[in-house]
């Protein structure tokens, strides 16, 4: 899988699982589902974040902990967007950081 690839499945992942997340938090107040399908919906949701914010971290080449920070979705995906990207770091030689 090439590195834009997995930035497409990143952003659809991400988005998916948030959507969905919000859509069936707003269904379930107003259809008042039972609360194992609540949870085991919300699991598959949340799911597809972790793994959204997983290939965002390996895009990064930061380690797979980071993707923890989706478990604070929506606000968890701006701790992983504010990471450095060292992927680029490899290219170069090593620079003397001040």
């Amino acid at each position: 899988m090439t590195k834009d690839e997995r930035k497409n499945y990143r952003t659809l992942l991400i988005v998916a699982g948030v959507v969905g997340l919000w859509l069936f938090n707003l269904a379930d107040s107003i259809l008042f589902i039972n609360l194992g399908v609540y949870l085991s919906v919300a699991i598959v949701f949340q799911g597809l974040i972790l793994w959204g914010c997983y290939l965002w971290t390996t895009i990064k080449n930061r380690r797979w902990i980071f993707m923890l920070w989706g478990l604070l979705a929506p606000i968890g995906l701006l701790g992983i967007s504010l990471l450095k990207d060292k992927s680029n770091r490899e290219n170069n030689e090593h620079t003397p950081r001040c």
